[in-house]
């Protein structure tokens, strides 16, 4: 079981850091019904426990948790069928209700149907206290919600409050340790309690007593993690737990990361089966890639990367002991270095869309036509359209 479930604060009391934010969020929740802002947004950086402290509030104030991860449920019409109607019925055994949309600015994008409009719907018609949670408030699409909430921001935990809950959890768990070694994973972690917890659990486990040794062995966190790394760990690691934190904190897309996968899959594994297994989980991805782009459901978001991480650890017999210069993917680099001629295209595209009155993907089978008038006449074409569109077209 990882530590950061297992060790979970059961209380308030037992949160660590951000204890202004907390008092401030205490009191919104007691004057609920007289705040003129019926929703809170929560902001600040992953790891500092904006999500975990919504539980011991519903908790401390007998409130039912309704709880959803806002980029799970990007169209407006499902968000409306799911908790509208959630949010209006009393609750028969709690006091009341608490909604927490988590990571709200996962919803912001040209995807998203509606979703922030729903929510601005449900804020305005609720009977019960919302909370929106984000790592970024200020993404042009949530500007609408910014205006009807209350905003708390939340800011990385010291490291002498990290190092302080890390000491608790090893004197519950009978590990023995170096003040250094705390002080050093509690540095390292940059102000993400849950990174530290990670990071204390990797370098404890089997262990007695850690020591600074063990951490300098362990290496320095980077808090986005490199995508190298990652690999590294899921190609070698046996160990379904390991190989899903080893994506927890990847600042990739899904998108991309299955490139990088693919592409690397063959460069570690040399048995037939462990590759036929591997491959399979990553068909398997690229099928609820395909699903979301359908239905629009990004809640599967979550097992595709499970099948990239877990899927494709678990495909071996056993772990290969060699060292892989892992590389980057052929199609990346291909798109990079087309990037600027792609960019030009799409200008282009822009315009003759706004001309024509027509889509972008209409206006490109003009293209063709463009070519020809192009070649009759090179100078009046780019007098005409540009040099964008000369060296485009």
């Amino acid at each position: 079981m990882l530590w950061i479930h297992k060790h979970a604060p059961k209380t308030l009391e037992e949160f660590v850091g951000n204890r202004e934010a907390v008092a401030r969020i205490l009191n919104w929740l007691s004057n609920w019904k007289n705040e003129s802002k019926k929703a809170l947004l929560i902001y600040g950086p992953p790891g500092v426990g904006k999500t975990t402290l919504m539980g011991l509030l519903a908790k401390k104030f007998n409130l039912f948790l309704i709880e959803t991860n806002a980029s799970d449920l990007r169209a407006g019409e499902v968000i409306k069928d799911k908790f509208e109607s959630a949010l209006q019925q009393s609750s028969l055994f709690y006091k009341g209700k608490l909604m927490v949309f988590d990571e709200v600015d996962g919803i912001a994008g040209a995807e998203d149907k509606g979703a922030v409009a729903a929510i601005i719907e449900i804020i305005r018609k609720t009977r019960f206290p919302i909370v929106l949670i984000a790592n970024d408030p200020y993404v042009p699409a949530l500007r609408p919600l910014r205006n009807l909430c209350e905003m708390v921001e939340f800011k990385k935990v010291d490291a002498r409050s990290i190092a302080k809950r890390l000491k608790e959890i090893l004197m519950r768990e009978g590990i023995q340790f170096d003040e250094e070694a705390i002080n050093m994973i509690a540095n390292n972690a940059n102000g993400d309690l849950k990174a530290a917890i990670n990071d204390l659990q990797l370098i404890a486990e089997g262990k007695s007593k850690i020591t600074s040794e063990d951490v300098k062995i362990a290496g320095y966190r980077d808090t986005e993690r490199n995508i190298f790394e990652a690999l590294r760990i899921i190609f070698k690691t046996e160990k379904a737990d390991v190989a899903n934190w080893a994506v927890s904190n990847l600042e990739k897309d899904p998108d991309e990361f299955i490139l990088w996968v693919r592409e690397n899959v063959p460069l570690e594994y040399e048995k037939a089966d462990d590759l036929l297994r591997a491959y399979y989980f990553i068909s398997r991805a690229d099928v609820f890639r395909g699903r979301i782009v359908r239905q629009q459901y990004w809640r599967f978001i979550v097992y595709i990367m499970q099948l990239l991480s877990v899927g494709v650890a678990t495909a071996k017999d056993q772990k290969y002991r060699k060292f892989v210069k892992y590389r980057y993917p052929a199609k990346l680099k291909r798109l990079s270095q087309s990037k600027e001629e792609r960019e030009q295209l799409l200008q282009l595209l822009e315009k003759l869309s706004k001309k024509l009155h027509c889509s972008r993907k209409v206006a490109r089978t003009y293209i063709p036509l463009l070519r020809l008038m192009k070649q009759k006449d090179k100078e009046a074409f780019r007098k005409t359209f540009g040099d964008v569109a000369t060296s485009v077209v």
